[in-house]
Parts: C-alpha cells; structure tokens; sequence
C-alpha cells in the first residue's frame, strides 16, 4: 500500500490498553451453535517477577485464566477472564448464557463433566458432548449423562469419541 502511517509504541499501547474495554459481538448467522468450551492459563508477570527475573530473588507470579466458548467456524462467541484458581464448569456456565440463539451442541473435556453441564445445556435444547470422567459412574436417577456413562462403559472410550463426534 506504500503509506507512511505512525503506530504508537509497545510501552504507548500497555498504557492505553487499562481504560480499553472490548466486548466482543457475534456475527449473526442462520445457523445454530455448537459450542465448543475451553480455558487456558495466562501468566501474569508483574514487577516484581521482573526484577527478580533481573536482580536475582523472589519475584510474584499471578495466574488468569481465559474461558473461552467458540462454535465450529473458531468464531470466539462468548469469554470471560477469571482468577487462577476459578473452576472450568462453573465458569462455562457463565458462557452458556452469554451466547445468544439456539445451541446445537456442548463440547468440552472431561474437566466440564458435571450435572450442572448437562441441566444448562438441556434447558438450551443442547446435546452435550462431554468425556465422562475415568471414575464416573452412573447415578439412581437416568440422565442424559447416565446414558453417556453407559454408552462409553459398553463401547469403550475410543469408539464413544468415534460415535458421539468428540474428535
């Protein structure tokens, strides 16, 4: 494009960045949602891990964690930033209802195997796709995750991943 165009500064944008505040808006479309949830752990390094990292001792290290809700296109749909130590299905939760439309499906880890899980995404008229975990067993009451607790009990965990479109 050959434009002679200023940026600001790495040190110009940090600065800037603490009053920004960026909501994210879903592009419509006419198809339904399957959502697929995950989070991952950010590193916050402050001062002083900076100049423990320079000076030698001990410096602070803070954790975040970025829960994410996207559908199959990668389009991020919903997110929210929590502490460290925030659990992965009470926060999908939170995801669950910011998406608006209809939802297809729920796909996530094992870390999201809850009832909690199941009750959301029933009430939103979602199929969960949710590995039990390795010691899950099934409940007096038959639920919708009962009934995937015996189907990777019967076929094994592989073939329920085949079956049920986790891979």
């Amino acid at each position: 494009m050959d434009v002679d165009l200023e940026s600001p500064d790495h040190t110009t944008l940090s600065r800037r960045s603490r009053s920004l505040n960026v909501h994210l808006h879903r592009v419509a479309g006419d198809n339904a949602i399957h959502l697929i949830v995950d989070s991952t752990g950010l590193s916050i390094v402050g001062e002083g891990e900076w100049a423990a990292a320079k000076y030698g001792g001990r410096g602070r290290r803070s954790w975040k964690k970025l829960h994410l809700g996207v559908d199959r296109s990668g389009a991020i749909i919903a997110e929210v930033l929590t502490n460290g130590n925030a659990d992965d299905a009470r926060t999908a939760l939170d995801l669950v209802d910011k998406v608006e439309g209809d939802v297809v499906s729920f796909t996530a880890d094992a870390a999201y195997d809850t009832i909690a899980i199941y009750q959301a995404a029933a009430e939103r008229g979602a199929k969960v796709i949710v590995p039990p975990r390795k010691t899950a067993t099934r409940s007096t009451r038959p639920s919708a995750r009962d009934r995937t607790v015996s189907r990777l009990m019967e076929v094994g965990r592989r073939q329920w991943k085949n079956e049920s479109g986790y891979h």
